[in-house]
């Protein structure tokens, strides 16, 4: 845990750093152009935040759709011989076609 967390607070500084160093060397060749290329990343960072937050909820939902698909394929192919025994094939066709 402990050489995680350093590892982590390790690359949080140096990626800092470098984004510091880099905002110098853009201020020193053209203090404009680094105040507009500023002003362009800001709202891109947020709908980047904004994008994630719902991809996430999406993915969510498509996991757990996902798991109700892969339940349902397990459950009938590991009761086949009842599937065959009652004639439900296109029962359990249906039902899987409903989940997907």
């Amino acid at each position: 845990m402990q050489d995680g967390l350093s590892t982590s607070v390790a690359m949080t500084v140096k990626s800092a750093c470098v984004c510091i160093a880099m905002i110098v060397v853009m201020f020193t060749y053209s203090w404009r152009l680094t105040i507009y290329a500023i002003l362009l990343i800001l709202p891109a960072i947020l709908f980047n935040r904004i994008f994630m937050n719902f991809m996430m909820k999406y993915n969510v939902s498509y996991q757990a759709a996902k798991a109700d698909l892969s339940s349902s394929a397990q459950e009938n192919i590991g009761n086949i011989r009842t599937l065959k025994a009652f004639a439900d094939e296109k029962g359990a066709v249906t039902r899987y076609s409903v989940l997907n």
